[in-house]
């Protein structure tokens, strides 16, 4: 097994979970912040996963020499929930079928440049942070029940 196989079923599953955890929360905690709106940094679990989104789509593109999408525009929780699995299927599919040398590759960024490697591992930290905050903010609206993916 190569180690691009590893990373694509790390990205299909982690993108699936985060759909899993995102879905197990309540219907007011998709666009909920907490605290006060005006004094915090804090954003909505829309905008989070419209981020983690993003990244699967946008590193997806380059490995194919496309230019970076738009993040998506998501309607309501279902649509959030099928994007992610949407776009890490797309993300771990292309990862997959990469030679071992784009891995090692340099991509160029506005910020810099990371590797393909650096790409895949950023998208994976991602997902995991991002499914992290979903239980936490679950946790402040009340919900105290564990939810155990499928995939585990």
């Amino acid at each position: 097994m190569r180690v691009q196989d590893v990373l694509a079923d790390m990205l299909r599953k982690t993108s699936s979970d985060y759909a899993f955890w995102l879905g197990k929360t309540a219907p007011e905690g998709f666009e909920w912040i907490p605290g006060d709106p005006d004094k915090t940094k804090a954003r909505t679990l829309k905008d989070q996963v419209a981020e983690c989104a993003s990244i699967n789509r946008s590193f997806t593109a380059v490995f194919k020499g496309d230019a970076p999408s738009e993040p998506p525009v998501l309607a309501d929780m279902e649509e959030a929930q099928a994007e992610l699995v949407a776009s890490g299927a797309a993300f771990g599919d292309v990862l997959a079928t990469v030679p071992d040398e784009a891995l090692e590759k340099a991509f160029a960024f506005p910020f810099g440049e990371l590797t393909g490697l650096q790409m895949a591992k950023i998208a994976i930290r991602n997902l995991n942070y991002h499914a992290g905050v979903v239980n936490c903010y679950q946790l402040m609206l009340g919900d105290d029940q564990f939810h155990m993916p499928p995939s585990a």
